[in-house]
């Protein structure tokens, strides 16, 4: 069994010289292409538009809403535990379905979501 497993390291170790000589003599892989661009941005937009909400978002509480100091760190709390709850699932979901659709649905949720503090009637909608 020991032996086995030596020679499986050792052909995994040939295996990775080989890769890396071989990678020496090719055309290098370009880190920045177009899709990275994309992504890039969309996720520097998402997160700006995110985190340029969270400072707003108590006075537009206290405003539109009359929210007491309380229920506005119910809110903002609730941004941070629906967060911790979610990422164990979403980098399931990420690693399961095609990462271009899920982003893209993902991105649409987001902006639905995010529109909806336009519509917001009541303190109750924002949490959900």
């Amino acid at each position: 069994m020991v032996g086995s497993s030596l020679y499986n390291q050792s052909c995994c170790f040939q295996k990775l010289i080989n890769y890396i000589e071989n990678k020496q003599t090719t055309t290098p892989i370009k880190l920045v292409t177009a899709s990275y661009i994309w992504s890039f941005m969309s996720s520097f937009l998402l997160f700006f538009a995110f985190y340029l909400l969270l400072p707003i978002l108590p006075m537009y509480l206290i405003e539109q809403f009359q929210a007491g100091k309380s229920l506005i760190g119910i809110i903002l709390s609730s941004y941070t535990i629906t967060t911790l709850l979610i990422r164990p699932f979403a980098g399931y979901l990420v690693d399961t379905f095609p990462k271009k659709i899920f982003l893209i649905a993902t991105y649409t949720l987001f902006t639905a979501l995010f529109a909806g503090y336009i519509v917001a009637t009541t303190v109750l909608v924002l949490l959900y």
